[in-house]
């Protein structure tokens, strides 16, 4: 990942403080950790997010940059995205 695709994640959690409540933007990155979460507890839930990631990632209210985020499994993008 590049440092542009940290400032995407950031771009995109401004953008979704604009055209969303921010109950419901906290709510997404609740839901983000609520993912990482459960990965770090759930081994067959981080194979399923390595060897799949949109089935494990189904039904979660995710952006897709979070989507992207999590995909990475780096870090620092993570962070950016409020992890």
């Amino acid at each position: 990942m590049t440092a542009g695709d940290n400032d995407a994640c950031r771009e995109a959690d401004a953008d979704a403080n604009n055209r969303r409540g921010r109950s419901e933007y906290h709510m997404s990155k609740g839901t983000l950790g609520q993912v990482v979460k459960r990965a770090i507890s759930d081994a067959a839930f981080r194979r399923e997010l390595q060897s799949n990631p949109e089935g494990a990632l189904k039904g979660f209210d995710l952006t897709s940059e979070e989507r992207a985020a999590l995909r990475s499994g780096d870090a620092s993008t993570l962070s950016s995205c409020g992890i």
